[in-house]
């Protein structure tokens, strides 16, 4: 009696014997390639660089000590950057660390965090990771309150990264 259809990738010594088992159960089994040639020759888009990328939550390390700030922007990165980069732009906690602090910012280490395009998303988005970063230049939480239940979900050690 035949009970269905299953299509695997086909790896070597491993699709053999899964291939007996589904059939010893009824089951077609099939092989489909795992690298095909639109796989490796077709891209629908251009990657998108770092610093062009918009609707960012972003880490940006200190190349003197440990310190960190976590942020969010929906421009584009390195228009946010810039801001962040300017002496007279003293509403920022990075210009402020630079002032106070005589160091100096690892702007090459900068990271994307997360992305989203939607303002709550994006918010909540950084709230956790100013959480998850532990970052000591920001001055509160976030846009969005967390409540400290949260903590333990969010430390370091349980972090699962998709970026």
């Amino acid at each position: 009696m035949r009970r269905g259809t299953v299509s695997i990738p086909y790896i070597k010594g491993i699709s053999e014997t899964l291939m007996r088992l589904y059939r010893s159960k009824g089951i077609q089994c099939q092989f489909k390639p795992i690298n095909t040639i639109r796989r490796n020759l077709v891209a629908p888009k251009d990657k998108i660089k770092k610093l062009e990328r918009s609707g960012t939550v972003y880490h940006i390390p200190c190349a003197d000590c440990p310190a960190t700030y976590v942020g969010e922007s929906e421009r584009p990165l390195s228009a946010r950057l810039q801001e962040h980069k300017r002496p007279s732009y003293v509403s920022s906690p990075v210009v402020q660390h630079v002032a106070k602090q005589k160091h100096k910012i690892d702007w090459d280490n900068v990271k994307v965090l997360d992305q989203d395009s939607d303002w709550f998303s994006r918010g909540v988005r950084e709230a956790i990771q100013i959480r998850r970063q532990r970052s000591t230049l920001n001055r509160d939480r976030g846009r969005h309150y967390l409540k400290p239940v949260y903590d333990c979900l969010l430390s370091r050690d349980n972090q699962h990264q998709v970026t």
